[in-house]
């Protein structure tokens, strides 16, 4: 069976290494990427990212390598170390997909469903990495309206109200 490494290509340490050592040097910018960077966002460098969080929330002085020095940009670092995180979620589906896809013993109605989960634990990822960021009203506004629409028809083709959140997932929906 062939195996797919498609998650190694959206790794880059040296980003990770300048940004931690930006968040040393100024403890400050923690705070701010709290929310943005998930200790899964390092890829390599996730041990040190910790030790640093904890250092910083004990208000002890950073540990970090001498070797290492600041990104002169930590913002556009932190969107690019996010932005790679977010691609290797993307990767590890593609990976799967494409193992099951070559596995002559899986069905293709299996490979369908496959296709379909592993594409909201992607969405549900990316999300997860969004949840604390301010957005304006007017990016959320269609996702809203879109989603009273989908409600409003569904009731109007069924004749009953959908009650609680979908997940997505239409077997555990229809449950």
């Amino acid at each position: 069976m062939q195996r797919y490494h498609l998650q190694n290509e959206f790794i880059d340490s040296a980003a990770e290494q300048a940004l931690i050592a930006a968040v040393a040097h100024t403890p400050t910018l923690y705070f701010e990427f709290l929310d943005l960077l998930a200790p899964d966002v390092f890829a390599t460098e996730g041990a040190a990212w910790r030790q640093v969080a904890l250092a910083i929330e004990a208000d002890q002085p950073p540990p970090l390598p001498a070797s290492w020095f600041p990104t002169a940009d930590p913002q556009a670092t932190a969107q690019r170390l996010a932005d790679l995180y977010q691609r290797r979620l993307l990767a590890a589906a593609q990976e799967r997909l494409a193992q099951a896809l070559y596995d002559e013993t899986t069905p293709a109605s299996t490979l369908a469903t496959l296709l379909e989960e592993q594409a909201l634990q992607v969405q549900s990822a990316l999300r997860a990495t969004a949840a604390g960021r301010l957005q304006w009203a007017s990016d959320l506004l269609p996702e809203v309206l879109a989603e009273a629409a989908a409600r409003r028809q569904h009731w109007e083709e069924t004749g009953t109200p959908l009650q609680g959140l979908p997940t997505g997932i239409s077997r555990l929906d229809d449950l």
